[in-house]
Protein backbone atom coordinates (compact mmCIF):
# COMPACT_ATOMS: atom_id res chain seq x y z
CA UNK A 1 0.00 0.00 0.00
CA UNK A 2 2.81 2.45 0.80
CA UNK A 3 4.21 2.50 -2.77
CA UNK A 4 0.73 3.27 -4.12
CA UNK A 5 0.29 5.97 -1.50
CA UNK A 6 3.63 7.56 -2.38
CA UNK A 7 2.66 7.54 -6.07
CA UNK A 8 -0.65 9.31 -5.41
CA UNK A 9 0.90 11.87 -3.07
CA UNK A 10 3.81 12.54 -5.40
CA UNK A 11 1.44 13.04 -8.37
CA UNK A 12 -1.74 14.68 -7.04
CA UNK A 13 -2.53 16.06 -10.50
CA UNK A 14 -3.17 12.46 -11.56
CA UNK A 15 -5.60 11.82 -8.67
CA UNK A 16 -8.59 11.46 -11.00
CA UNK A 17 -6.74 8.83 -13.02
CA UNK A 18 -5.93 6.88 -9.86
CA UNK A 19 -9.45 7.29 -8.49
CA UNK A 20 -10.99 5.77 -11.62
CA UNK A 21 -8.58 2.79 -11.67
CA UNK A 22 -10.32 -0.24 -10.14
CA UNK A 23 -6.91 -1.65 -9.18
CA UNK A 24 -6.05 1.31 -6.93
CA UNK A 25 -7.38 1.38 -3.36
CA UNK A 26 -10.11 4.00 -2.95
CA UNK A 27 -10.37 6.74 -0.34
CA UNK A 28 -8.77 10.07 0.34
CA UNK A 29 -5.11 9.09 0.39
CA UNK A 30 -3.90 12.53 1.41
CA UNK A 31 -6.47 12.71 4.20
CA UNK A 32 -5.72 9.20 5.42
CA UNK A 33 -1.98 9.81 5.28
CA UNK A 34 -2.33 13.09 7.13
CA UNK A 35 -4.32 11.46 9.90
CA UNK A 36 -2.32 8.26 10.20
CA UNK A 37 1.31 8.99 9.28
CA UNK A 38 2.00 12.71 9.50
CA UNK A 39 2.08 12.87 13.31
CA UNK A 40 4.82 10.21 13.39
CA UNK A 41 6.61 10.30 10.04
CA UNK A 42 8.72 13.24 8.85
CA UNK A 43 8.91 11.92 5.27
CA UNK A 44 5.12 11.59 5.10
CA UNK A 45 4.80 15.12 6.50
CA UNK A 46 7.03 16.45 3.70
CA UNK A 47 5.17 14.54 0.98
CA UNK A 48 1.79 15.72 2.24
CA UNK A 49 2.99 19.34 2.45
CA UNK A 50 4.25 19.19 -1.16
CA UNK A 51 0.99 17.60 -2.29
CA UNK A 52 -1.09 20.30 -0.60
CA UNK A 53 1.07 23.01 -2.18
CA UNK A 54 0.65 21.44 -5.63
CA UNK A 55 -3.11 21.11 -5.18
CA UNK A 56 -3.31 24.77 -4.15
CA UNK A 57 -1.27 25.76 -7.22
CA UNK A 58 -3.53 23.71 -9.51
CA UNK A 59 -6.61 25.33 -7.99
CA UNK A 60 -5.11 28.80 -8.48
CA UNK A 61 -4.36 27.99 -12.14
CA UNK A 62 -7.90 26.86 -12.82
CA UNK A 63 -9.51 29.87 -11.12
Amino acid sequence: MLPALREVLANPARAQEYASDAGVPQGCMIGNTTAELVPHDAEAREIVARSHALIDALRAESA
